[in-house]
């Protein structure tokens, strides 16, 4: 960025620049304000300029309300997520990723982790998750022996979350990460060693319209999945995340001080990708779980049913809407945890706990 203004208002005439919305550049702007000028629309509305979009408040609140329970809802009707997660002394990010499925808004939420992290598990869960326990290896991480099983834990989920706190140093669950992922019948979201275990990123493994997979790499995970360094992935994330969705038609969220969401659709059998920069969250995010608890609130929202067309949730962009709803809160309660703690002090569960004020904006 070099030497520059940090200035207290910016004006950008008719859209944002690619600068005012992305890391470092953004946080020189100060207020950014967007002038009219008389340009016109269909100019703005050219793929060419709008392949790249700005995640707004008006997108997250068309979402929310379109996936608002109705009065006569019940806990099968609001989503059951299954989430694949922790191991012999790493439970903490299952916990974590739990309780944001609830706080999001899913009706049930079960814990699928080795027969060995169970009894930890519970007692760091919130007391509405259960949980199953799944075949585990000598080292206490899920063997790949559970493949079965745990496509029978999933058959009759929503969604399914894979990978918080549940270590990929095992050949054996390596193996099963990638025949779990590769034989589900329900979207998933992957995210920590659900990736580092299928690093570098199968070539054999796609997304679809009706089967989306979402990935919620940070930069180092983004590394390893793609075999660039972290420098480039941090250097360039845009044009990064839209050639992975591309490539392997998967929603690719590249975490970080402006996340990036790109995320695949099809129109007349011809895939193209959106990109999507968010505005919210702050420096104080930065601190273990945190990733963990995205993830969380990604599935949650992933599992409740628009109701203007409840036969077909992921059918269209359902899953794209999800993934930049739940981006977009994960930082804005992030932002008013910062607000009463201030950013040093900020922890995971202060995101959890301000899940439900973050949603209260648009309700």
């Amino acid at each position: 960025i070099g030497i520059h203004v940090n200035a207290d208002l910016t004006v950008s005439f008719t859209a944002p620049k690619i600068g005012n919305v992305l890391s470092p550049n953004c946080h020189a702007n100060g207020k950014l304000v967007i002038a009219p000028i008389g340009t016109p629309d269909f100019l703005i509305e050219e793929e060419s300029c709008s392949s790249i979009e700005l995640v707004e408040r008006n997108d997250i609140a068309k979402y929310l309300q379109q996936t608002r329970r109705k009065n006569d809802a019940h806990k099968n009707a609001v989503g059951d997520v299954l989430l694949i997660a922790g191991s012999r002394g790493k439970t903490g990010a299952a916990a974590l990723s739990a309780s944001a499925i609830m706080r999001a808004g899913a009706g049930l939420v079960t814990v699928a982790t080795s027969a060995s992290a169970q009894a930890l598990l519970i007692n760091q869960l919130i007391p509405e998750v259960m949980t199953e326990v799944l075949p585990e290896t000598v080292d206490g991480t899920i063997s790949d022996s559970a493949v079965e099983l745990a496509l029978k834990l999933a058959s009759k989920k929503t969604v399914v979350a894979i990978g918080p706190g549940l270590s990929s140093t095992d050949e054996s669950t390596r193996k099963f990460v990638y025949e779990f992922v590769k034989c589900r019948t329900c979207p998933i979201v992957i995210d920590a060693d659900g990736l580092n275990a299928l690093a570098p990123w199968p070539e054999d493994l796609k997304g679809s319209e009706e089967l989306p997979i979402i990935i919620t790499p940070h930069p180092g995970e983004m590394a390893r999945l793609t075999g660039k360094s972290n420098a480039e992935i941090v250097a360039d994330p845009v044009n990064i995340a839209h050639n992975f969705a591309q490539k392997h038609s998967v929603i690719t969220i590249i975490k970080g001080s402006r996340t990036v969401i790109a995320a695949p659709y099809w129109s007349e059998n011809e895939q193209f990708v959106d990109v999507f920069i968010n505005p919210t969250g702050n420096a104080g995010m930065a601190t273990a779980g945190s990733g963990d608890v995205l993830t969380g609130i990604i599935s949650g929202l992933l599992s409740q049913q628009p109701h203007d067309n409840p036969d077909e949730i992921f059918i269209g962009r359902a899953a794209r809407d999800a993934a930049l709803a739940g981006v977009y809160l994960h930082g804005l309660a992030g932002d008013l945890a910062a607000e009463k703690l201030g950013q040093r002090s900020l922890i995971a569960s202060d995101i959890i706990n301000h899940i439900s004020q973050a949603i209260l904006h648009f309700e």
